[in-house]
């Protein structure tokens, strides 16, 4: 049990630390707690802190999350300890900056501006290009204490030659590489096969190292990549020049420094959410790949910029999820393929948890942005703790080639009062051979919201013609009055485009959806998740005003032969625009 004076004396050391540098201590805060909110913080975070591991020996990283949004920024501590107010700082979360300050293995030394290039020049760039590479806002000297796999290092290069170079990694990788060093983060998918990577000049490297969130409270920002310099042994056995990269297999490597950029200072920010150089190894192949928001504050997404080729990918889908459906950082999420007992596999989201489309991608479409003052929000209020990405790969890759597709999001955290939301049109179904058949779906808003439309997409495989969306009011004598919301060919780039109104649909609406498909194939094409199946989806994107987006998410029916608009008692309709819908 921790008592006053030991949180008294506790305090005393860290704003000691503090006081000493408080930037360099600020990023060893900031390095903990990245790779304690990632995605990959089982691997990540170790060593791991003994006070959060239960009697059954699992590791309680909800308590520890928990304890490290109650950790507060360093001028509040320092004037809270300075004034004698001790007793306001939670006791388990000064405990766990303590442990995280005062532990022994490295400790980061901030560098002063004018020495920078000291630094830099130490990978022997040609000057001209030095001047024109991006310069990091901040750059810290690694010190490590003699022990573990330094002392190796430094054994090992007496008498060898050693050069500079630098590496790229997302920065809540960073805490476990300064631990337990760079051999176990050898790349299995890399471009020319396994080890690691590292290139003379750091804007090479800080291609491999896309923004990621760390400490919302952090003196230098929440948003940073980062690149490190390192001192390598240079073994020619083991070392080898690939088209400008170094590769490097079984060897002896430590980072001497750390190179931190921030994000431009505006308000729109921008983070990456890409394939990890995967290499799709059969046809048909859907893969996932997350990472998990920060849920300490709040984030809302404006904009979602495609980083991929129908070449390459046939479509991608960016979810929000509650729970990830894998704890693997690439998996197999092809949910509604042949399932194949050899291959482990998993949906996109959790089962039960909460799960919704956010983005869908196809056929070249370009970036989208939503609305002035629109945005889907993510992160401490709402439902959404994990963005996963999926692409569907049509085709297999050949040896050595890998992909990077993926989504540039750009958000924000100032506030919005329009909330964004998806509601997703689709059905299931066959279509019989060498006919035309129509695909509906239609569902009634039961709830009590009012939701304003902005954006449309379609979605089909080959056969797709039309695809069609509607709002449906019923008039006081019962009839239905048929707002189109938007029609398009579905073969044409799948983006999301104005919906054709904007009016409010509100409770007791109903919307609806069709997909003209015209089949020449001698046989019968059903709904499924390969191109020679089909697919029938109507995304119709929203916003609310100071609301929440609705619950339901989806909107499915059976589709035919048992599903049709004119046939159906739940929502009925009447006066269908029959020959408007399936014709462009």
């Amino acid at each position: 049990m921790i008592n006053k004076q030991n949180i008294r004396s506790m305090l005393e050391n860290i704003v000691e630390i503090v006081n000493k540098d408080p930037i360099g201590a600020d990023v060893k805060v900031a390095l903990f707690i990245s790779a304690a909110i990632s995605f990959k913080n089982n691997s990540l975070l170790h060593p791991f802190p003994k006070e959060y591991i239960n009697a059954d020996k699992i590791k309680d990283f909800q308590r520890l999350v928990f304890d490290l949004e109650k950790i507060p920024n360093f001028e509040e501590l320092i004037t809270l300890s300075m004034g004698g107010n001790a007793s306001l700082l939670p006791y388990p979360s000064i405990d766990l900056l303590y442990h995280i300050l005062s532990w022994p293995k490295y400790n980061l030394e901030s560098i002063k501006k004018p020495e920078f290039d000291k630094i830099l020049c130490l990978s022997q760039i040609n000057t001209n290009i030095r001047q024109k590479i991006p310069k990091p806002n901040h750059i810290f000297k690694v010190k490590y204490s003699e022990s573990g796999a330094e002392l190796k290092f430094i054994s090992k290069k007496v008498g060898m030659e050693t050069s500079y170079a630098f590496h790229g990694t997302r920065f809540f990788n960073i805490y476990s590489i300064l631990n337990h060093g760079l051999q176990q983060h050898l790349n299995k998918i890399g471009l020319f096969g396994e080890g690691l990577y590292l290139a003379k000049e750091p804007d090479v490297s800080l291609l491999f190292s896309p923004s990621v969130l760390s400490w919302d409270k952090s003196l230098i920002g929440g948003l940073v990549s980062s690149i490190a310099l390192c001192e390598y042994i240079n073994d020619p056995s083991h070392v080898k020049v690939r088209k400008g990269h170094l590769k490097m297999q079984v060897v002896y490597i430590t980072y001497v420094a750390l190179l931190i950029h921030l994000t431009a200072g505006s308000e729109t920010k921008t983070f990456q959410l890409t394939m990890p150089n995967v290499r799709p190894y059969r046809p048909e192949l859907y893969l996932c790949t997350p990472v998990k928001v920060d849920y300490t504050r709040n984030y809302y997404m404006t904009a979602f910029q495609p980083n991929a080729t129908m070449k390459t990918a046939h479509h991608m889908l960016l979810y929000g999820c509650g729970e990830v459906g894998s704890s693997k950082p690439v998996w197999n999420c092809g949910e509604m393929s042949q399932e194949n007992p050899e291959e482990e596999s998993g949906s996109p989201c959790e089962a039960g948890s909460h799960s919704q489309i956010i983005y869908a991608w196809a056929r070249d479409a370009p970036k989208l942005n939503l609305p002035d003052g629109v945005g889907f929000k993510i992160g401490k209020s709402s439902p959404i703790k994990y963005l996963v990405l999926q692409v569907h790969y049509m085709h297999k890759f050949e040896e050595g080639r890998t992909d990077d597709s993926g989504i540039f999001i750009h958000y924000t955290s100032e506030p919005l009062r329009k909330l964004a939301g998806v509601l997703l049109l689709g059905t299931s179904g066959v279509i019989p051979p060498m006919k035309k058949e129509y695909m509906e779906t239609a569902c009634e808003i039961t709830e009590n919201k009012t939701i304003y439309p902005f954006a449309y997409r379609t979605h089909t495989h080959s056969l797709g013609k039309v695809v069609s969306g509607y709002r449906v009011r019923k008039d006081e004598e019962g009839i239905d009055h048929w707002t189109l919301l938007g029609k398009r060919d579905p073969l044409t780039p799948q983006m999301f485009y104005p919906t054709l109104s904007n009016d409010a649909i509100t409770q007791g609406d109903k919307v609806a959806a069709r997909c003209t498909m015209v089949s020449e194939r001698k046989r019968i094409t059903k709904i499924g998740a390969t191109n020679e199946d089909e697919m029938c989806n109507f995304y119709l994107m929203y916003y609310v005003e100071d609301d929440e987006p609705m619950d339901i998410k989806y909107c499915y029916t059976a589709g035919p032969p048992y599903y049709s608009w004119k046939t159906s008692s739940d929502p009925h309709l009447n006066h269908i625009p029959d020959d408007e819908a399936s014709q462009l």
